[in-house]
């Protein structure tokens, strides 16, 4: 089955979003599609199975500085990639991760099914506060970019609840949680990891790896790390990653801003600022860590819904231990399985919930055992590309009936 999969992600830059990417393509083609993919290139390729063919998007313009003229060219030239790859590669169906907005309308006009993917809920993504009206027209107009979706995939049950509260037939929507590469992210020697990366053998480490966004609460972890460090003076918060988004873009909060935080705190030598690592590097982090942190929250989906972030399913696979807010997708599974712990965004509960684990090493260590167990019979990236290899087949019998 001959499927073209539309991306403006830069897959030469380490994040989620290349990881999701590349995971999923690369898995379809093992599932027997014949895969076009359509990505921007700043660098060197990612691995990609002999059954994926990647397009680059313009990418003599992706090495000069953004303008308007830029923009539109590349524009132009991915739409014509596009068109061409749809007609002369006989395109049976076209899938399209969110952002991206290139293939609905000539996929349309050639009769193709097309399946968009939706990872998040761009009023969450807002920086001003937002009314309840302003929110709403927000994303009555977002969704109204994709409402003609034959199918669409969702990471999350909470983003899937918001679509069908915003008029969508929840019919058409699968939720396909988002995966981990057992093979990358497993159990190592703490002790080794701890020497590779550089943190003292008695530290005991708590670890976020991420994006840094407003949604991931990273103010809050900051400011827990006085009361956790005054009951346990080894610790330290290892926070991997940077507020630097896609083309350059600077989002909040800022490593800079962080780090006055932690001053204004005094705990400036109880984190360390890591920078983005390479996703080769990210499980030698995660494995010199004891406990893994997830503060995600998004005010737009309601209060019963959830999302599902990448670095959640990396330290279950790690065997850490996870301590995570209720929105996290899988928060119910780990607390139902002891897998982790479940807190409020409050720096009080955050700072006892660490301390409470830093202090039970026996639990910890069940708890570690238990997340590993999830990760390997449930979040696989070869599950995900089953679970949506399935639901493209059955889009495209449905359009050939």
């Amino acid at each position: 089955m001959r499927l073209l999969y539309t991306s403006d992600a830069d897959l030469s830059r380490p994040s989620a979003e290349r990881t999701h990417v590349t995971e999923i393509v690369n898995g379809l083609a093992a599932e027997g599609f014949s895969v076009h993919l359509t990505a921007l290139m700043k660098g060197p390729y990612p691995v990609l199975h002999e059954g994926v063919e990647l397009h680059s998007i313009l990418p003599a313009f992706n090495r000069i500085p953004i303008t308007l003229l830029s923009r539109r060219i590349q524009r132009f030239q991915a739409t014509k990639l596009v068109e061409s790859i749809l007609t002369e590669r006989r395109i049976e169906i076209a899938y399209e991760r969110q952002g991206c907005d290139l293939v609905m309308t000539p996929a349309k006009r050639l009769g193709i099914p097309v399946v968009m993917e939706i990872n998040g809920v761009p009023s969450s993504e807002c920086r001003v506060r937002l009314s309840d009206a302003e929110r709403k027209r927000i994303d009555e107009d977002w969704v109204a970019t994709f409402r003609s979706a034959d199918g669409i995939v969702v990471v999350s049950s909470g983003i899937r609840d918001l679509l069908v509260r915003l008029g969508l037939d929840e019919t058409r929507i699968k939720v396909i949680t988002n995966g981990v590469n057992t093979d990358i992210f497993h159990p190592l020697s703490r002790q080794e990891c701890r020497k590779a990366v550089g943190i003292p053998e008695n530290a005991r480490v708590a670890i976020f790896v991420g994006n840094f966004r407003p949604y991931h609460n990273l103010e809050l972890l900051v400011r827990s790390v006085g009361k956790i460090a005054r009951q346990v003076p080894e610790f330290l918060l290892v926070l991997v990653g940077d507020s630097i988004g896609q083309r350059g873009l600077v989002h909040h909060p800022t490593i800079d801003y962080l780090k006055r935080i932690a001053r204004e705190n005094n705990v400036q030598s109880n984190i360390w600022f890591v920078g983005r690592k390479s996703q080769s590097l990210v499980p030698l982090y995660l494995n010199a860590a004891d406990l893994g942190v997830s503060l995600t929250s998004l005010p737009a989906v309601s209060q019963t819904s959830s999302v599902n972030p990448i670095k959640t399913g990396e330290y279950m696979a790690c065997g850490l231990a996870v301590v995570c807010t209720m929105a996290t997708e899988i928060a119910t599974e780990l607390k139902s399985k002891k897998a982790g712990i479940i807190v409020e965004l409050d720096v009080n509960q955050i700072a006892d919930s660490v301390v409470w684990l830093l202090s039970n090493d026996r639990q910890v260590e069940k708890m570690g055992e238990a997340a590993l167990s999830i990760a390997r019979t449930k979040l696989t990236w070869q599950t995900k590309s089953r679970e949506t290899g399935a639901f493209l087949r059955d889009l495209i019998l449905d359009a050939q009936t």
